[in-house]
């Protein structure tokens, strides 16, 4: 799974940094990212866990209410994720990869709720890492169940997009 993800990094006209976020590979030239990962940005810089960096401003398609992106990053061929065929429930284990100061690290977490936000059903999992904003959050399968993405303002939890 780490090496399907990416940084996704959001940047300014002047290529300044304004915040960083993750994606994860679905195809091997196209990135799924939360739409907030994007939401004001000049551009993007995508750090691929080889050391690459790739600048992309091509959008593929977006969501802004159900909250994802398509980006297309050229790179090497290299792994991607699957889509889950079940969707899960409250209750399921899930694991999510958590971005930090200090690295990166898969993260067990488990369906706290189900709850309508905005326009698309969403799934509560316990973590507060705002660079984990996009990534895939999967099931026991290692397949991908939806996109991790912030909470209501003020939440001490990350909820996630249902693939659907």
């Amino acid at each position: 799974m780490l090496d399907a993800s990416a940084i996704v990094e959001k940047l300014t006209a002047d290529g300044s940094l304004l915040e960083r976020s993750s994606g994860f590979w679905i195809g091997n030239d196209t990135l799924l990212t939360a739409f907030e990962a994007l939401d004001g940005a000049a551009s993007l810089r995508i750090l691929s866990p080889d050391g690459t960096r790739t600048v992309t401003d091509q959008v593929l398609a977006l969501e802004r209410w159900q909250d994802w992106a398509l980006l297309s990053v050229p790179r090497a061929k290299g792994p991607f994720l699957k889509r889950a065929a079940n969707s899960v429930n409250v209750g399921d284990h899930c694991v999510f990869l958590e971005i930090g100061a200090s690295g990166s690290r898969l993260t067990d977490g488990t369906i706290t709720a189900r709850t309508p936000f905005t326009r698309r059903e969403r799934f509560l999992v316990a973590s507060a890492a705002s660079d984990s904003i996009g990534g895939p959050l999967l099931d026991d399968f290692g397949d991908y169940v939806g996109t991790s993405r912030n909470g209501p303002p003020g939440a001490s939890s990350m909820s996630a997009r249902l693939a659907g």
